[in-house]
């Protein structure tokens, strides 16, 4: 993947000073002040730089089997099948986030299903299915999902429902919390051993192009708490059915930019995961941190477990 700009930094103070202050991310007039995101940016953390951009749903075979009933099975997809494949992942989607808004509901908990809308229903899932059942060439350009649903599938996403949607930030910030977190002494003794560096990702949009293959999008922050604090929005790649149909498999953020012209512009920052904690320590007078970014009376009550896992005593 070409990035528009691949920056590798050593330092956790380096790191963050590109991120605030680099002029690629600056407001320069009032136009810049109306954008999603800084400068028309959006941030992505990760916690390993050479992890492709995939959602969740897409990664593994089994990537919904322990939110439906309704699943793929654990064989790669065959040409012959791929239309009843295909089928049978949408549904699994689909369902995967109606059982966990369902649940909630039960449960009297606010989530932002709405009963009017039949969630599970597609006519795209039920032309796959139909196309896969009679052996007939399936080829689909349509969208999935439909955008009215986007309230449901982001709550479900903010939950812990593997979706199609990939979790993005306004702030750069939040983004380098997502990247260090989990190779830091918080995370001890579940750190990834595995990664060498993180990295944050960011991404722009010129505006007024909606015929780009990849879409940004916000869902309604006021039901999802998640979402407000962590200044969260998505992206979703329209034609990944497409893409799937054609390669048998789900296509990465990077697939999508190097197989079609976009108006999209995608850079990246790495740092060396030995920098997670000082990373860490720089945001917390930015009050990114885990209760902040997660505020739960749970966290509250872990507040200072947080302090303590990146000052501990025996430090001083």
């Amino acid at each position: 993947m070409s990035y528009f700009r691949n920056r590798r930094f050593t330092t956790a103070a380096g790191f963050l000073d590109f991120l605030l202050n680099d002029d690629l991310f600056a407001t320069h007039h009032v136009f810049d002040a109306t954008w999603r995101g800084r400068g028309g940016n959006i941030f992505r953390g990760q916690a390993n730089s050479d992890w492709p951009l995939v959602p969740r749903a897409h990664r593994t075979l089994t990537a919904l089997d322990a939110h439906t009933p309704q699943v793929v099975g654990t064989e790669p997809p065959t040409a012959k099948a791929k239309a009843l494949y295909l089928g049978m992942q949408l549904h699994a989607e689909l369902r995967a986030v109606h059982l966990f808004l369902e649940a909630s509901d039960k449960l009297g908990l606010a989530t932002p299903l709405d009963y009017r809308l039949n969630l599970e229903h597609s006519e795209l899932v039920a032309a796959a299915f139909n196309a896969g059942l009679h052996g007939k060439d399936f080829v689909t350009d349509d969208e999935f999902p439909a955008l009215s649903l986007l309230p449901e599938i982001a709550f479900a996403q903010h939950y812990g429902v593997p979706t199609r949607l990939l979790d993005w930030t306004e702030s750069p910030l939040v983004a380098a919390y997502f990247a260090a977190v989990e190779l830091s002494s918080i995370a001890a003794p579940d750190r990834r051993a595995s990664a060498k560096s993180m990295s944050v990702l960011w991404l722009y949009q010129l505006p007024g192009k909606p015929s780009d293959p990849v879409r940004i999008l916000s869902s309604n922050r006021a039901a999802n708490t998640h979402l407000r604090s962590q200044s969260g929005v998505f992206t979703l790649t329209p034609r990944a059915n497409s893409f799937f149909l054609k390669h048998l498999r789900w296509p990465s953020l990077e697939d999508i930019l190097l197989d079609e012209s976009t108006h999209v512009r995608l850079g990246k920052a790495t740092l060396p995961a030995t920098e997670a904690d000082q990373l860490l320590r720089l945001m917390f007078k930015y009050d990114v941190t885990r209760h902040h970014l997660f505020p739960t009376l749970e966290n509250a009550a872990k507040a200072f477990e947080y302090a303590k896992a990146l000052w501990p005593p025996d430090s001083e």
